[in-house]
Order: structure tokens, then sequence, then C-alpha cells
């Protein structure tokens, strides 16, 4: 059997169906590769359920194994970091949940909520870049990087809601964000202009005033006073919880 062949053998037994006797025979003692097989399982389960308290408790014991066992079947992890899993996870978890019987329709967004604050809890501060300037309207915005937007079907992000009301279907839109030193995440809840607004500056390519007109154009929003300070509102509280660090000149303008 070639290096490639073995790693391919064990790959299949630690991720794939139990192993008939004939497969743990060709790797060596069956035992000891049962055993192997048993605490890489038990592992990554056990970092997953850790991750994910809410999902686990709503999907049930069986409903998660199932999950498990399809993430393992079908993109197994590809990290050398258990802290990564999670994320990896939640990718294969959350379309497969979305259909799978018996389990409440909001779970698969519950586990995207929780895996998005186990990923952004992990996520490095930006370091060795140059530092940004003010803020300004006319500036490219920075953001910070420990933050991902969220696009939820059920209101999951309510800790204190009842199973029945997450059932509930509307649309909640989430900044996943970290405080600068801060070792966990948390999110703040936008409505549906300020979240695509939130995108349109995290693409980096913009001027926040372009981004706020160009939005204003496509939704046909009128840019009146009250717009502007509801918008001035979100901004400011945006820069006070790090979210947006400053601004840099447009890539073809130098200030000036």
């Amino acid at each position: 059997m070639s290096l490639g062949e073995l790693q391919r053998a064990v790959l299949e037994l630690g991720f794939g169906p139990e192993p008939s006797a004939a497969e743990y025979a060709a790797l060596g003692d069956a035992r000891v590769w049962g055993i192997y097989r048993e605490l890489i399982r038990k592992r990554l389960r056990g970092e997953l359920k850790y991750a994910l308290p809410r999902t686990h408790a709503a999907a049930g014991d069986a409903g998660f194994e199932l999950a498990f066992e399809h993430f393992l079947r079908s993109d197994p992890p590809r990290t050398r970091y258990f802290h990564a899993v999670v994320d990896s996870f939640a990718k294969s978890a959350i379309p497969w949940l979305r259909e799978a019987p018996g389990v409440p329709a909001y779970v698969a967004d519950l586990c995207a909520y929780e895996a998005a604050l186990w990923t952004v809890a992990d996520l490095a501060e930006r370091r060795g870049e140059p530092a940004p300037g003010e803020f300004e309207f006319e500036r490219v915005p920075v953001l910070s990087s420990t933050l991902r937007l969220l696009h939820l079907r059920h209101p999951v992000h309510v800790a204190s809601a009842a199973a029945e009301e997450r059932d509930l279907p509307g649309d909640f839109y989430l900044c996943m964000y970290r405080r600068r030193g801060a070792a966990t995440a948390g999110h703040f809840v936008l409505n549906a202009v300020g979240f695509a607004l939130m995108e349109r500056l995290a693409r980096g390519t913009e001027t926040v005033r372009e981004a706020i007109l160009q939005l204003a154009s496509e939704r046909e929003i009128a840019v009146d006073e009250a717009f502007l300070d509801g918008l001035c509102s979100m901004l400011a509280d945006f820069l006070e919880r790090g979210i947006i660090l400053g601004g840099l000149p447009p890539p073809n303008r130098q200030d000036g």
C-alpha cells in the first residue's frame, strides 16, 4: 500500500461508515484502529457540541448525530485546527438541517448563528497593515476583520424567544463582531437597508458617500434629513464599537 493509499484508507476509516473486518485488517490491528476511529470522532463531536450547544439541544442527540455523520461523509474537516472545524461543520450541516425531517425549521439558522459567533471570536485582528485615517464620507471605510454579516430567517439570535417564536419566519439582519481585544463575539441588529449598506462597505471599493448614493438609487430611498440622521447614528455606533476602524483615500486619489 502506497503512502497516498494509506492516507486515503485512514481518512475513510475515521470519517466513513463503520469499516468491515477486512478493511480494518488491511491497516493492521483491528482493535487499535477501532479505538483510533472512535477517538477521532469523539473529539470532533465533543468540539461541535461545546461550540454549538443550542443547536445540539434543538436538534436533539439523534438529529445532531445525523448531521455529524453527514458532515463526515460529504465534506469532512480539512484543517489541523479543531477550532476551525466548527465553521466547516456549519457549511455542511446548515443546508442538511433545512431539509432534515423532524428537525424544527429554525435549527439551521441557529447553527449558522452559533457558528458565526464561534468563528468571529477566533478571527485575527488586523495587523501589519497601514493604519486607517479618520472616518470620512469621502473615504473608503476600513472595517474590522473580526466581523461577519448574517441574514437569518428565524429570530434565533433572541435567546429568550420560546421555541414557537423561533419557528416564526421573518428576515433578521445581524452584524456579528468582536470588539478589539475581546475574547468573545456579539451581534448588532440591522434593518434591511443598513445590512445592504454594510455589504457594500465591506467590499472596500467605494467611498461611504458613493455607497450611500448607489444604495439609495437602487432602492429608491430619499436621502432626506430623517434618513441621514438614522444613518449617522448607525455609523457613529459602529465607530464606537470598533466595527468601522476609519477610512482610506479612494484607490486612485490621494488626500490633499
